[in-house]
């Protein structure tokens, strides 16, 4: 089966967002999102998906992978870039690998050829239906404020929903608290250090 990696959702869960982004600003639903030239539809669907993408690009529990191991490919020694791949690194955070032609480049070492199979933090864009639902409410409301400031600009929708925003930040910053498995002694490089002295 085909992936959309820009995260088109073309579902029902897009079709809902794009309703609460829509409904935030005192429009109403529609029915469908597909082939709709409804201004307000396409640019509620262009701004939620730069805002998962954004989002998702920081980094959560729920899209980290550490220790991924991409392999070269046995003639052309050249790893593909997949189009979900939104940060590649090394563990140790030395090294970044970066998009260069539509295959992992390496740029410390100045090569897009490896030899051997690359293990990597990497960070993946995932679909809207695939991310805990506290993420899926911080980016609905993020992009409806966004929505709202650069089509509208109503002061009394901006304030509502500045606090709707708010209060699905606190949401996800909780969610990672809980799932994170964060330990200030193992996981932080300067205690790290001091602890080793």
């Amino acid at each position: 089966m085909a992936r959309s990696y820009e995260a088109n959702l073309e579902t029902s869960d897009e079709l809902a967002a794009v309703n609460e982004m829509l409904s935030a600003i005192g429009e109403s639903p529609v029915n469908t999102i597909e082939g709709d030239s409804n201004a307000d539809v396409a640019n509620c669907r262009r701004i939620l998906n730069a805002v998962n993408t954004e989002v998702q690009s920081m980094g959560w529990t729920f899209n980290i992978e550490e220790d991924a191991i991409l392999t070269p490919d046995v003639f052309s020694k050249l790893i593909i870039w997949l189009p979900d791949y939104l940060s590649v690194k090394a563990p140790s955070g030395t090294t970044v690998y970066v998009n260069r032609g539509g295959y992992l480049y390496d740029r410390n070492a100045k090569t897009d050829e490896f030899t051997q199979p690359v293990t990597v933090s990497l960070i993946r864009l995932k679909g809207f239906e695939e991310m805990p639902t506290q993420f899926r409410t911080y980016i609905i409301a993020k992009a409806a404020r966004r929505f709202n400031i650069r089509f509208f600009g109503a002061a009394e929708i901006e304030a509502s929903l500045q606090l709707e925003e708010q209060d699905a930040w606190a949401r996800v910053q909780e969610f990672e608290l809980e799932y994170g498995a964060f330990n200030m002694l193992d996981g932080d490089a300067w205690v790290a250090g001091r602890l080793t002295r």
